[in-house]
């Protein structure tokens, strides 16, 4: 919006203040935007300020201190671009999730009813819902209040992607690709850059819910793992599939340990905590 009125006012700018397109842009924000329909036009008494009252320029709509924005600009240039970023937002979430019944709209864009016109037009057959909620543009700030009251009111999380780790397994003759090949010194063959999973796609998640696996590692040599996730159908198989990005490395650092040579294996388990509001690593030796 910011820019549409730039672009009209661009002769005057120069003469402008500041404070004037805020106040032009409070009207939108508290005014335009919830009310809009996509049909009617809508119009902004122009602030004192820019002394421009007594000037009309039909050209961009001005004429006795008020601006017209017609219904097909505001569409085009302000509603649209968001709104198909939105659209495209839920059809993604659409096609990844196995059922999906309901789509809430919140936020301060959340309360236009152009954008809940363009969401029940493009999805009201393929879901139960569309609905705005009473005061939708404090949906955040109170669900982070409650949260922060009473972090166990949310129960179960549903994750949108696989969560795994790099690391190595026994190579399989013919399935993994040589280059992934690696001997080790105690003469094991191994595969390079597998994908070790500890969420499964889509598999609920309770609160606290801790997956734990056991790998092991060589002394003195401290384990670094990299965090990777997917939002492939399938499971991947190694680190480097498509689909595959990394979320974060990590370090275990290696105890000193009496009685154990160098090169030795030592039982290693890493627990990742995945219900909670940030991922949490621990890692046993």
């Amino acid at each position: 919006m910011r820019k549409l009125l730039k672009k009209k006012f661009k002769e005057y700018l120069s003469t402008i203040p500041a404070s004037a397109f805020e106040s032009m842009m409070d009207t939108f924000v508290e005014l335009i935007k919830p009310q809009f329909d996509g049909v009617e036009d809508q119009f902004i008494t122009l602030p004192a300020s820019m002394n421009l009252a007594s000037l009309n320029n039909p050209s961009i709509g001005l004429e006795d201190g008020m601006l017209c924005l017609t219904a097909a600009e505001l569409k085009k240039d302000v509603f649209e671009p968001v709104i198909k970023e939105v659209l495209n937002l839920c059809e993604e979430q659409l096609q990844k999730a196995q059922r999906l019944e309901a789509i809430f709209l919140v936020g301060g864009f959340g309360s236009s009813n152009y954008l809940f016109e363009r969401v029940q037009e493009e999805f009201g057959s393929r879901v139960g819902l569309v609905a705005v909620p009473p005061r939708c543009e404090l949906a955040v700030v109170r669900g982070a209040v409650y949260f922060g009251l009473n972090p166990h009111i949310v129960t179960t999380r549903i994750p949108r992607y696989w969560y795994g780790i790099d690391t190595t397994t026994t190579f399989e003759e013919g399935v993994d690709p040589p280059s992934y090949k690696i001997i080790r010194a105690d003469g094991s063959v191994r595969c390079d850059n597998r994908f070790s999973v500890y969420v499964r796609r889509g598999q609920p998640l309770d609160i606290d819910n801790c997956v734990s696996k056991d790998f092991f590692a060589y002394y003195p040599h401290h384990t670094t793992c990299t965090l990777y996730a997917a939002d492939t159908e399938e499971q991947p198989r190694y680190t480097t599939s498509p689909g595959v990005h990394k979320v974060a490395n990590f370090t275990i650092p290696m105890p000193a340990l009496t009685g154990v040579m160098e090169g030795e294996k030592v039982d290693l388990t890493i627990k990742m905590y995945f219900g909670e509001v940030e991922l949490r690593v621990e890692g046993k030796k």
